[in-house]
């Protein structure tokens, strides 16, 4: 029933709790739903809302919270001494006793609370809040001891001792809050307050200097958890032991807190905690005490009391790297602000000698240069050992960071350029016995010169160069010298190269490079094979002297150098420039300048470059004694014009144009050479390639003119018969022609066909220009000239016969006549069976048409008195037409014959006809008369008769299917002389029937 009774109590406890306590979120949920529903109504006018009025309306919120919440708390805490006063379960009762003793506890923080923030706003109601707290506290402590002794076996009694405790604390009764927790950690020594228990025993004991006590239960706190109090326990501890003069355990926990805090970093930035920053001062408090305690002892009992701190701390498995440097910069410091340089520089030199290689012994070791003068001989060695210690490539260097490498960059450009002036003056004012003693000397001046200029170098990388340009290269200069003092050679021309880069417009840095090069050129190739000095780049830098500084007196020099060497090797392109050099740069008119000149000029013309050896000759001459060397002189103007004639020929292919150009300039040139005939025709006949002919015919011209008896002038005819046919310029091209034929040997066989032909088209050439005089004269060459081709000749001749028209010119056609009639007849002897028919023929002609010519001359004659002399004349004519018309008939040509045969049958009957009536003497008397008349018939009748036989042998002609009209006419001329047996019509029928 009890038991009943008692379980349906305490669930209608927990169920009015439970009741309680969602009336109460109800209403904080209604709470912050109105809050949220006026956040979101700031949506529209409330967002005009001020900041401060925002903030004001914020503080508020808090404020309802806290009042809900602390209300809450208050409820709960009412309905529990409700539940307490209705049930009689002592369980039930023990439960709500602890935790009212619980919920009153909340509300003294709550009050402590009210009280902080009263005092914070400086509120008038703090006096009010601490009154009240305190009351609260007082309250609390009874309720917490009538727990203790009410339930002194409650689980929850480790927590009412720790609440208990801390309520004396908060009143300021620190022993009774000590008896609390002692009591707590002898009851409860695994509770998990002991840590703090112990914390707060040990921060009691230490506030009222039971220093001993103190240590203690900070040891213990310590060995009981790692907890949040660790740290604090820690500090707590090392100050306790420092109280207690256990300088050495103090230090050792001072540094293991300043570890473990992971503030290291910040320590050394300066950002740490004030429980760190305070528990380093003390350390470096410590240390000093403990150093200025072992100057009475002995050196062989004295141990540094900061390495072997750090060296203790290492051993217990802490990391000190970071913090070591750390305090040795913090206890130095501690001792310069005491005046005590010495003992600073004893700790700074002692991380250096431990850690050599750590940055922080750099920068301590320029702390260590900082504490003595400037130019003091102990600040000078540190410098030395600085650059010794961490100079680029050191173990030391290579382990900095890029960031601590360029901290200390400047240093060590500084200390190098210091020391390297200090061996370098040495070693100018030391006299030395031996050469390798002073070889030794600059060559360490050298080294400290180069670690100088590295650094520089790597400065200027970084774009924090801290020397300007005219330094550098002065240093850079002492190193070259330096080196070559000492014979490295080849250190000394890396310098150099370098001031030569520097100094683009120096010549000295350049003369002394070549200077250099040449002493490396003849020592080291021997003595050091691997190092490849050449000629050939000494002979690049004697170029490039050459070519910066041409108005240098040394450059003369160089260029001498560079012909020599250029001259060794073959190499002309090289030689003539230095040569060119050497011309510009000598005095006028010197046997040098002349020697020069005329070399450059050779090689000039060697090379194949016939301008420049053209321009090179022309200037020799001006250095040539004309008088006095003639020989030289006229050689020298021939090489000219050789040169320029070369350079034409050169021209030929590609540019021909240019190349006829340089031809005619070759032959103007002011003096004769023998170059000047084949220059021009050789522009002749590229001249006459072109278009426009004239300037090569000019050309042509001139070369007849200079060189009438030259192969090339006989040629001109030709070329220029060509160039006027071409133009239809057919006089002037008949001109050249007549020349070819004229100055052509005709007793070869070639000479005499290219003669014939040219004299021929000569003549055609004239004629088509209607100049027929002019033609008449070259055929009437060709005719009597070229015999052969016989045809061809007999053509010439008719054409010559042909152009006598007028009568006055009758005999000169007869002549040409008669020369066609005398050669066929002579080479128809001479060949037989070969005379052309066009031959006969023309023969045939031209005998026709002299016996015309004689019978015409016949019928002129008239008989007269006295008879026997114009019958002379007459007969003579007769005769030589006969003859001709005898010729006619013997060439047998059917053109001919029978009109032959007709005239010469008539010439017999006109004989006879006239030799009746020709004119009787007046003297004679009829007897006489009728005599005379008897004896004309008896001449005439034979000539009658004589012409009836040749009409009727042309007659005869019908026989053999031939008949023309002069067959005709022979038959007329029959029937009239013999009509009873020459009718005409019978003796047609006849002949239309033979020759059908």
């Amino acid at each position: 029933m009890f038991k009943l009774a008692r379980s349906t109590i305490k669930i209608v406890l927990n169920l009015a709790a439970l009741i309680v306590l969602l009336s109460t979120l109800q209403g904080c949920v209604s709470t912050d739903d109105q809050t949220q529903v006026s956040s979101k109504n700031n949506n529209g006018l409330g967002a005009w809302v001020s900041v401060s009025q925002q903030q004001n309306q914020q503080a508020l919120d808090e404020e309802k919270l806290w009042q809900s919440a602390y209300k809450r708390k208050q409820q709960l805490a009412d309905l529990y001494q409700q539940i307490l006063t209705a049930t009689p379960d002592n369980k039930v009762v023990e439960d709500i006793r602890y935790r009212l003793a619980e919920l009153y506890t909340y509300q003294v923080e709550q009050v402590q609370g009210d009280e902080l923030v009263a005092s914070d706003l400086e509120d008038n109601s703090v006096a009010d809040s601490a009154q009240k707290s305190n009351e609260m506290l007082r309250s609390n402590i009874e309720r917490f001891k009538e727990l203790l002794a009410s339930y002194p076996n409650n689980s929850n009694n480790p927590k009412i001792y720790y609440q208990l405790a801390k309520s004396y604390s908060l009143l300021g009764e620190t022993l009774l809050s000590l008896q609390s927790l002692e009591k707590l950690a002898e009851l409860y020594p695994t509770s998990p307050y002991l840590e703090e228990v112990y914390f707060r025993i040990g921060d009691i004991y230490f506030s009222h200097n039971n220093y001993p006590r103190a240590r203690d239960a900070l040891t213990k706190a310590l060995a009981v958890g790692q907890g949040k109090y660790q740290n604090n326990a820690l500090y707590m501890l090392a100050w306790s032991q420092f109280k207690l003069s256990d300088y050495q355990n103090a230090s050792q926990h001072f540094i293991k807190l300043i570890v473990q805090s992971g503030e290291v970093a910040k320590l050394k930035q300066g950002g740490a905690s004030s429980m760190i920053t305070d528990a380093q001062r003390a350390l470096i408090l410590l240390l000093s005490q403990q150093e200025t305690g072992q100057q009475e002892a002995t050196p062989q009992q004295t141990e540094n009391p900061l390495v072997a701190l750090i060296d203790h701390a290492q051993q217990q498995g802490l990391d000190t790297t970071e913090l070591e440097p750390i305090l040795y910069q913090k206890l130095a410091q501690f001792w310069l602000a005491k005046d005590l340089k010495n003992e600073a520089l004893a700790t700074y030199l002692t991380y250096i000698e431990r850690k050599p290689e750590n940055f922080a012994a750099a920068e301590f070791l320029l702390a260590v240069i900082g504490l003595y003068p400037e130019n003091s001989t102990k600040a000078f060695a540190y410098k030395v050992q600085f650059v010794e210690d961490y100079f680029v490539g050191t173990n030391a260097w290579n382990k900095f960071t890029d960031q601590q490498q360029q901290q200390i960059l400047a240093n060590l450009s500084q200390f190098s350029l210091l020391k390297a002036r200090q061996l370098y003056a040495t070693a100018q004012d030391t006299y030395y016995e031996l050469e390798k003693d002073e070889v030794v000397a600059y060559r360490a001046a050298a080294i400290w010169f180069e670690k100088y200029l590295l650094s520089q170098q790597k400065l200027a990388q970084l774009n924090l160069t801290t020397d300007v340009q005219d330094k550098l290269i002065q240093q850079l200069m002492l190193a070259a010298q330096a080196r070559y003092i000492a014979s490295d050679y080849v250190a000394s021309i890396e310098h150099y190269q370098k001031l030569v880069q520097l100094q683009p417009d120096n010549a000295d840095s350049l003369y002394s490079l070549i200077i250099v090069y040449q002493q490396a050129l003849k020592h080291l190739n021997q003595a050091q094979p691997q190092q490849k000095f050449t000629e050939l780049q000494l002979s690049n830098y004697w170029r490039d002297f050459i070519s910066l500084y041409p108005a240098d007196r040394r450059a003369l020099y160089m260029a001498r150098q560079l012909a020599d060497y250029a001259y060794a090797q073959q190499d002309l392109v090289s030689l003539i420039s230095q040569q060119q050099f050497i011309i510009q740069h000598l005095d006028a008119k010197t046997k040098d300048k002349q020697q020069a000149s005329l070399l450059v000029a050779n090689l000039q013309y060697q090379l194949k470059q016939y301008v420049e050896s053209e321009q090179s000759y022309q200037q020799a001459l001006l250095y040539i004694d004309k008088n006095n060397q003639k020989d030289l002189f006229k050689q020298t103007q021939n090489l000219v014009a050789a040169s320029a004639y070369f350079y034409a020929q050169a021209l030929l292919e590609l540019e021909p144009e240019q190349a006829a150009k340089q031809f005619l300039k070759v032959a103007d040139l002011a003096f004769s050479n023998e170059y000047t005939q084949n220059a021009l025709t050789q522009a002749a006949d590229i001249l006459m390639e072109q278009v426009d002919k004239s300037q090569g015919v000019a050309v042509l011209k001139r070369i007849r003119k200079q060189y009438p008896n030259s192969d090339y002038a006989k040629a001109v005819p030709a070329k220029l018969a060509k160039v006027y046919t071409d133009q239809q310029q057919w006089s002037l091209a008949a001109k050249q022609l007549e020349l070819i034929a004229k100055n052509t040997n005709i007793k070869q066989p070639e000479g005499y066909e290219l003669a014939r032909q040219a004299q021929y088209t000569a003549a055609e050439y004239y004629a088509k220009d209607n100049d027929m005089e002019a033609a008449r004269l070259a055929l009437r060459t060709y005719a009597h000239n070229y015999p052969k081709p016989f045809d061809m000749a007999q053509e010439v001749r008719l054409k010559m016969a042909e152009f006598y028209t007028q009568p006055r010119d009758l005999n000169k056609k007869y002549f040409w006549y008669r020369k066609i009639v005398q050669f066929h007849k002579k080479e128809a002897r001479l060949h037989s069976g070969e005379v052309l028919q066009r031959s006969e023929y023309l023969a045939s002609f031209a005998a026709f048409e002299l016996a015309k010519a004689h019978h015409q001359t016949f019928a002129r004659v008239k008989l007269v008195v006295p008879l026997q002399q114009s019958m002379a004349k007459k007969q003579q004519a007769m005769k030589d037409a006969i003859y001709y018309y005898q010729q006619v008939m013997d060439l047998a040509l059917i053109d001919f014959v029978p009109q032959a045969n007709f005239h010469l049958a008539e010439l017999y009957r006109t004989l006879a006809r006239e030799i009746m009536q020709s004119e009787r003497p007046a003297e004679l008397d009829e007897l006489a008369l009728e005599e005379y008349e008897l004896i004309l018939e008896e001449v005439a009748y034979p000539f009658e008769e004589k012409a009836i036989e040749l009409h009727q042998v042309n007659l005869a002609r019908t026989w053999t299917n031939q008949y023309d009209e002069w067959i005709a006419q022979s038959l007329d001329k029959l029937a009239a002389l013999v009509p009873a047996q020459y009718k005409r019509s019978l003796i047609e029928v006849d002949i239309y029937e033979e020759l059908n």
